[in-house]
């Protein structure tokens, strides 16, 4: 139930798509999709503990933590694209407010 902002910048390489293609935290369409017209390739997306439901958090998201685990956070991705490198790096910010 904890309140989670999480603010994120930068780009990474899409490598898949060719040396040009690069994505920020928001991701695009242009990509693939992880989740079907919701979550697109190279969208910056959280978890809270061994769950695999995920939060698109983008360049900003607030929410309420589902239940009480480890937050990560990845890059959305299809699982055919997933062992590909992409250089460059998204920085995040997180606060916490317990509740």
């Amino acid at each position: 139930g904890d309140l989670v902002t999480i603010s994120a910048e930068g780009t990474i390489k899409m490598t898949p798509w060719g040396g040009n293609a690069f994505s920020t935290p928001d991701g695009g369409q242009n990509f693939g999709w992880l989740v079907q017209g919701s979550i697109a390739g190279g969208t910056l997306v959280a978890t809270v503990g061994n769950n695999k439901t995920y939060i698109k958090v983008g360049s900003k998201n607030t929410f309420r933590a589902p239940r009480n685990g480890m937050l990560h956070l990845g890059i959305a991705m299809q699982d055919d694209h997933a062992g590909n490198p992409f250089p460059g790096n998204y920085r995040t910010t997180v606060t916490v407010e317990k509740q």
